[in-house]
């Protein structure tokens, strides 16, 4: 949903506009990433939440997703990508913040604050930058949506969403107005805070998705094969070692190594592109490299 007036600038866009009507995380998945940053487990950030650690899991994934970068490593034990996550660490912390003092209402575990999607977030600032854009003639039917089959309504129900999700009072909303519409003084406050917090929440995603998305996939197979073969080699230590299970554990411990090996790599490289993006690791002779494990 990309807004502007008719026959006036095309508002600045973010990068995150380009995911509207796509699955994207959530103010609450920053929640969850500070818990873990926190807890360095995922059932210590369900007890917290009040959520389960699948769904705990599953935001970290989505928050990764829409970064492009991996912010905690899934091995053993699971751990934070210090190389990324410090920094994010403290962007994440200013963006709830920022966004937390708008709050009428105290915030909990439940409260649909958290399920605010980055997307609505950016959708909802070039709303407010549009109607900055002509003050005295700012009207929803000529904010003009450039995705096809979004609509007025779709509009309204967004701006409605966003200030329920706020708790906001009559005398607290963002725009006001029906027919001619303006930011509130609040309005105009959200809109400069909101703005920073986009523009540094997007400057930690990394350009390109499938390089990363790959070596990233690769990494939790890497991880898993490593995770099996300790285990492998943990039950067979405690038998009796007779021929076969000698065999079976050298075997085990050979991949368990070689696995222990490649992720280590993997995970180095990456860790160096991190600061821009994944672009020129060669996934595809690490995987070659590695297809005997």
């Amino acid at each position: 949903m990309h807004l502007w007036f008719n026959n006036e600038p095309q508002a600045e866009s973010f990068v995150g506009t380009k995911l509207a009507g796509e699955r994207s995380p959530t103010l609450g998945s920053l929640q969850v990433f500070l818990s873990f940053a926190h807890h360095a487990d995922f059932k210590a950030v369900a007890a917290e939440l009040q959520i389960d650690a699948t769904t705990a899991a599953r935001h970290i994934e989505k928050l990764e997703d829409w970064l492009h970068r991996i912010l905690v490593w899934k091995g053993t034990p699971v751990e934070v990508n210090a190389d990324v996550a410090d920094e994010f660490i403290l962007a994440a912390i200013y963006i709830l913040e920022s966004m937390e003092i708008f709050c009428i209402d105290n915030l909990d575990s439940n409260s649909s604050f958290w399920k605010i999607r980055f997307y609505e977030l950016i959708d909802f600032s070039l709303i407010l930058k549009s109607i900055k854009c002509d003050p005295k003639s700012a009207t929803y039917k000529k904010l003009r949506p450039t995705d096809p089959g979004t609509s007025e309504k779709s509009v309204r129900d967004l701006v409605k969403k966003i200030e329920l999700a706020f708790g906001v009072r009559k005398r607290h909303r963002f725009i006001s107005g029906w027919s001619l519409l303006k930011l509130t003084d609040v309005g105009e406050t959200f809109s400069q805070e909101l703005d920073r917090a986009l523009t540094l929440l997007n400057s930690f995603r990394a350009d390109v998705l499938e390089p990363h998305s790959k070596a990233r996939d690769f990494l939790k197979i890497l991880d898993r094969i490593y995770l099996n073969a300790s285990i492998d080699v943990s039950v067979l230590s405690r038998r009796r070692m007779i021929k076969s299970t000698k065999m079976r554990m050298e075997q085990a411990t050979v991949v368990r190594d070689q696995a222990d090996v490649a992720r280590k790599k993997l995970r180095e490289q990456i860790g160096i592109k991190s600061k821009n993006c994944v672009t020129d690791i060669d996934i595809d002779k690490i995987i070659t490299e590695n297809k005997d494990i």
